[in-house]
């Protein structure tokens, strides 16, 4: 396959990956999440965000250790083994039927003994 050919299939590979279901070009992400708080002691973790697109549904939290909740920020959440990190996945929907996720780190390895943020 010459080169050419082979940057128009890549071409139109990547534009059909940012184009929506609808056709429109998506261009910005609303929704933020970050960690508010941390107990390294308990275990437990708020994650707080916006979203400024205002999903009509809750949230959903993907905590990370195989529990799911559904919910607006903040959102809390203990884990039981504070001896891992986690990756948390938050969710919006929204009324055109498209989606956000963020994804927020939860880092116990990084605290001290009976530390928080």
């Amino acid at each position: 396959m010459k080169r050419s050919a082979m940057v128009g299939i890549l071409v139109v590979w990547a534009v059909s990956l940012v184009l929506g279901v609808t056709g429109c070009l998506h261009v910005v992400d609303t929704l933020r999440a970050w960690v508010q708080d941390l107990d390294g002691v308990s275990g437990r973790v708020t994650i707080n965000g916006v979203d400024t697109k205002g999903p009509f549904t809750p949230f959903i939290f993907f905590w990370g250790d195989g529990t799911v909740d559904v919910g607006w920020f903040p959102m809390s959440h203990a884990y039981a083994d504070t001896a891992r990190d986690y990756e948390v996945m938050v969710t919006a929907q929204y009324e055109s039927g498209r989606t956000s996720s963020e994804l927020v780190h939860v880092v116990f390895s990084t605290l001290l003994e009976g530390d928080s943020i």
